[in-house]
């Protein structure tokens, strides 16, 4: 059997993505994944799939960890802002609470990541004042 390269089975499960639903394409590739034995690679596969995703549809896929819970608005503006900024198509977000961030957001997206929490802004300020 041919060994696939990450981005090869991105293809491939983006294909299976147009024809089947995104549970089976899922559950199909976590079957080739065990039975080839290659359970570590899951997370370059994901990003595999992400950057396809991004390549043929602009579709931004983003994980957005805040403080506390934010608002249908406040999700919303993120939303809105992430899909204008990284001229997508689509945005898929996910959310995350972090109380430990204090306020503002971190946003890790298939594009890169962004700081704007409260936490970076105080470090940034630290070192602007040395």
């Amino acid at each position: 059997m041919t060994r696939l390269s990450c981005r090869q089975l991105a293809r491939g499960f983006v294909r299976l993505l147009s024809r089947r639903s995104a549970d089976q394409a899922i559950r199909a590739l976590a079957a080739l994944l065990i039975t080839a034995r290659r359970q570590r690679e899951a997370p370059l596969v994901a990003e595999a799939i992400r950057q396809t995703l991004w390549t043929r549809e602009r579709l931004l896929t983003a994980e957005i960890t805040t403080a506390r819970a934010p608002s249908a608005a406040t999700r919303h503006t993120l939303e809105q802002w992430l899909k204008e900024s990284g001229r997508a198509r689509r945005v898929v977000v996910s959310y995350r609470v972090d109380p430990r961030l204090t306020g503002g957001f971190v946003a890790r997206t298939s594009l890169g990541r962004i700081d704007a929490s409260v936490a970076h802004a105080l470090k940034d300020l630290r070192v602007a004042t040395r």
